[in-house]
């Protein structure tokens, strides 16, 4: 059996990494995070171009970057270009990677 379902709106394939990371950012350039209300924390764009999660804790400085739910950037941190995924603790500078809980992906590709 086959079937087929309409769909009007963003779709994008999210295989590969590099992909995740560039439909991520397609959707903070185009104002899809701020003021979004998830089901437990709402996320707001600041004036460094952040899309920040209100439960994030940002004690060093993130530029335009994705800070989720209750993930923590330390004080004398720098994340720039990165998505920070949920839980995370940064504790070292990072430029163009995806930071999860126990991982950071430095993308080379972009």
């Amino acid at each position: 059996r086959i079937g087929a379902y309409f769909h009007d709106g963003l779709w994008t394939d999210i295989g590969a990494i590099d992909d995740y990371y560039q439909a991520n950012f397609y959707m903070k350039d185009h104002a899809f995070f701020p003021m979004i209300k998830t089901r437990d924390n709402e996320r707001y764009s600041d004036e460094d171009g952040n899309v920040i999660c209100a439960s994030a804790n940002v004690f060093g400085k993130s530029v335009n970057s994705i800070v989720n739910a209750n993930a923590t950037i330390v004080s004398g941190v720098k994340v720039r270009n990165s998505i920070v995924l949920p839980k995370s603790v940064v504790e070292r500078s990072c430029t163009n990677c995806i930071i999860g809980q126990d991982f950071i992906f430095k993308l080379s590709t972009l």
